[in-house]
């Protein structure tokens, strides 16, 4: 949120938006936003050193070159935070119990983030927006997805050539 807007503004100025036609109400959303910037536990997400809207790719022992963009990229000498926020409905209690398509989205960016700082600790959190809340990934909990991810992608090539060895000339 741009420094000083008044919450009635900002729901003025995202109205007019064209997008606003699918969101419908802007109030909520501006509103949320302006909850989790003023939250004290949360400003080093929104302080002027954390990046947001960054764009990371990597290349990743088996799972080849990857690309994503992610909300919060905090960079410091000893470590890179990648944080996503979150708008679920449902807020899981614990680690264990994010939904597999987060954990897997958040396994790949740790990974990336590994790659391009390779001497620095990768962390991943996620800021679920509903609560205001930030939930800190064990690594060894990604580390557990990246590797079903790897094993996935070394499957599906292996079925892949099963596939081309049975076609007729093939290799």
């Amino acid at each position: 949120l741009p420094a000083g807007t008044d919450p009635d503004t900002l729901c003025a100025l995202l109205g007019a938006m064209e997008e606003a036609a699918l969101v419908g109400d802007v109030a909520p959303i501006v509103e949320e936003a302006a909850r989790l910037t003023a939250a004290p536990h949360l400003a080093g997400l929104f302080a002027p050193g954390a990046l947001a809207e960054a764009a990371l790719t990597a290349e990743v022992e088996g799972l080849g070159r990857l690309r994503g963009q992610v909300d919060r990229l905090i960079v410091t000498p000893q470590a890179v935070t990648v944080v996503d926020f979150k708008t679920n409905r449902i807020v899981p209690a614990r680690p264990e119990e994010v939904p597999e398509g987060i954990l897997r989205q958040m396994a790949a960016y740790r990974a990336m983030l590994q790659r391009i700082w390779p001497d620095r600790e990768a962390r991943a959190a996620i800021l679920w927006t509903r609560e205001a809340r930030l939930m800190e990934l064990p690594a060894p909990l990604l580390g557990t997805m990246l590797a079903r991810m790897t094993a996935m992608q070394e499957t599906e090539r292996s079925e892949a050539g099963a596939t081309l060895d049975a076609l007729p000339g093939g290799p």
